[in-house]
C-alpha cells in the first residue's frame, strides 16, 4: 500500500507524513477557534435577546418600543460584525499558516 503511495506522490509516504499532520494541526486549530467564536457569538445574541425582552417590558408608547428595537438591531450587528472580523482573522491566520508549511515543504523537497 504504501508503495502506492510513493508511487502517486513521488516520494516516500513517511517522508510526506510530517506536512500531512500539519496540515490537520492548522485546520484543527482554525476549526476550534472558529467554533468557540461561534458559541460566543450565539451567548452573545442570546443576552442581547433577554435584555431586549426585559427592556420591552418597561416600554409605555410606540417610541419607546421603536428605540428598544433600534438599540437591539445595532447590539446584534456589532456583534456579528466582531464574530466576523474575528472569524476572518483565524481563516487568515490558518491561511498563512498553510502558506508557510506548503513553502517550506517544497524548499525541503528540493534539497533531497
Amino acid at each position: 500500500m504504501f508503495q502506492d503511495f510513493n508511487k502517486l506522490w513521488g516520494q516516500p509516504f513517511s517522508q510526506q507524513e510530517g506536512p500531512l499532520k500539519g496540515i490537520v494541526e492548522i485546520q484543527t486549530r482554525m476549526l476550534e477557534k472558529l467554533a468557540s467564536q461561534q458559541m460566543q457569538c450565539t451567548q452573545a445574541c442570546i443576552q442581547t435577546a433577554v435584555e431586549q425582552s426585559k427592556a420591552l417590558q418597561s416600554c409605555s408608547s410606540a417610541n419607546d418600543v421603536l428605540a428598544v428595537q433600534q438599540a437591539y438591531v445595532a447590539a446584534l450587528e456589532a456583534n456579528i460584525s466582531k464574530v466576523t472580523q474575528a472569524n476572518l482573522e483565524a481563516l487568515n491566520t490558518a491561511r498563512e499558516a498553510l502558506e508557510s508549511l506548503t513553502l517550506d515543504t517544497l524548499s525541503n523537497s528540493g534539497d533531497g
